[in-house]
């Protein structure tokens, strides 16, 4: 590989090799389980181009800390943290700062030994959305200064399981979290009555409570939200999965079903009802919804159909007539047929030329195998074009297959022929 670099620790048995091509980070190692450093401070800083890495083959439960770990990554967008061990983690500060992410799930995050977040999720233009699961604590965590800062497309923030009452240090914590409508806030508080959280703007409890700002005094396990004071909050959009409720992230290539849950609150009403429109004009009432309860919602299901690209907007309307403002943008794209895979069968030494071509979502990867077996792993990536020629050379007699993914997920195939 190009610029092949050995990237184990000096006391390591067995050398690791990492080289980048093509926007992706590869490794080798004839050891069976390599391990992340101790210090994993800065490891991927600034690499701007870096838009796909697979970490789930990589043990991190030695790793003591990650602060900056991927600051400065703005190309790159998603990555799985399923298996990513943080059970003996201390430092997270500035940890996923300025990256590309557009949604991050940590759900597997166990942070009980963690002592510093601050800046953690610092100046993230993209991100939409943040999941914590049951082990996300700050059970021992001081400073959570700037943690949420500037990151302006978070309209909804979950901080109802954490345990504030360690933190000694939340200075613009929620800063410049401009878009933000709705806020579950913390379960309990710094201790100290002189440390507050300060609101982007006035929000509302649906009670007509207005906040500017939060201390020990403050409700818990409450929902918050932006308002005038008279109308309804923004409705909220989260969207899934049907077929395993995983998030679905708006304007995303998929091949698979999704529904959206839609809340809004009503300040001393309640909310009637939340339809929808394509264009503004026309509303649909679409799906019934929950009755008697504030905060309200409502689901509604998304019909598959190929090539399907569709943006709608709700709003919420109370008792009283008032109108929410519009919610954000939620766009469905829905792409179900493979890519196509054109090759001819060859003779040994002469040169493999293949065209790839798909419709709606463009092609991601591709790779030959000597197996009939979809692949899971080993994709070469692409740049997701609809219509790409790839080649290869070297091939040896024998039947070959080429696969292609596409950005939805789908896969084609051609079994060829060298002789």
């Amino acid at each position: 590989p190009k610029e092949e670099n050995i990237v184990s620790t000096d006391d390591s048995t067995t050398p690791i090799y990492a080289w980048f091509d093509n926007g992706t980070i590869y490794y080798y190692t004839e050891t069976e389980h390599p391990y992340m450093n101790i210090n994993a401070n800065y490891m991927f800083y600034g690499m701007t181009k870096l838009s796909h890495i697979d970490i789930n083959t990589i043990n991190t439960s030695r790793m003591i800390s990650a602060q900056y770990l991927f600051v400065k990554t703005s190309e790159l967008k998603s990555i799985d943290l399923s298996n990513f061990d943080t059970s003996n983690m201390v430092g997270m500060s500035g940890m996923f700062e300025q990256t590309g992410f557009v949604s991050l799930d940590l759900s597997s995050f166990n942070t009980s030994n963690v002592t510093i977040m601050q800046f953690m999720f610092s100046s993230n233009k993209n991100l939409q959305s943040i999941t914590f699961g049951s082990n996300f604590n700050m059970n021992n965590v001081g400073s959570i200064s700037h943690m949420f800062n500037y990151c302006p497309k978070i309209t909804s923030l979950d901080l109802s399981s954490l345990d504030l009452s360690k933190v000694t240090n939340t200075t613009n914590l929620l800063h410049s979290m401009n878009s933000l409508q709705t806020l579950k806030t913390p379960k309990a508080y710094p201790t100290d009555s002189s440390l507050k959280i300060t609101l982007p703007t006035t929000f509302y409890d649906s009670n007509g409570n207005a906040y500017t700002e939060l201390d020990n005094t403050s409700p818990t396990n409450t929902v918050l939200f932006k308002s005038n004071g008279v109308n309804p909050s923004q409705p909220i959009i989260d969207a899934y999965y049907s077929d395993d409720n995983t998030k679905y992230v708006s304007g995303t290539w998929t091949n698979k079903e999704v529904f959206t849950k839609i809340s809004a609150i009503a300040i001393n009403s309640t909310i009637v009802s939340i339809p929808y429109t394509f264009n503004k004009t026309y509303w649909y009432n679409g799906r019934s919804m929950s009755e008697n309860i504030n905060p309200a919602w409502k689901i509604e299901r998304w019909s598959v159909w190929d090539g399907r690209v569709d943006t709608s907007y709700f709003k919420a309307i109370d008792a009283n007539g008032n109108e929410s403002v519009l919610s954000e943008p939620f766009t469905i794209m829905y792409d179900i047929s493979a890519p196509v895979v054109n090759a001819d069968n060859i003779r040994v030494g002469n040169t493999l030329n293949i065209n790839i071509t798909d419709t709606y979502s463009g092609v991601a990867a591709w790779q030959i195998t000597t197996s009939d077996t979809t692949p899971t792993t080993d994709w070469i990536t692409l740049d997701n074009s609809k219509n790409i020629d790839v080649s290869k050379n070297g091939l040896k007699e024998g039947t070959y297959y080429i696969w292609a993914k596409d950005v939805a997920g789908n896969i084609g195939s051609k079994q060829i022929t060298v002789s």
